[in-house]
């Protein structure tokens, strides 16, 4: 069974300009974190491997709207909607 954690203060700024930095403390280190980033039509925008030690992302390509942020690790799962001024 899915661990879906969402709510708030999980990735931030929020709004967001240039870059997100990504709160991974309830994630496994040394794990791969399948990262996408959806647009509000549901395309998926970003895909990218992360980890960890690796909590930044640039969103400087993605243009003014709201997005949804999926992180997965094995059953766990991280959603949070941001905006992206």
């Amino acid at each position: 069974e899915d661990h879906i954690i969402s709510g708030q203060g999980r990735i931030y700024p929020n709004p967001a300009k240039e870059v997100i930095q990504v709160d991974w403390s309830d994630f496994k280190t040394g794990v791969n974190i399948d990262v996408k980033i959806y647009d509000q039509v549901g395309r998926s925008i970003i895909t990218k491997v992360m980890s960890t030690s690796d909590n930044q992302l640039d969103v400087r390509s993605l243009v003014g709207g709201s997005y949804i942020f999926l992180a997965r690790q094995n059953e766990k799962l991280m959603i949070q909607r941001f905006i992206k001024e």
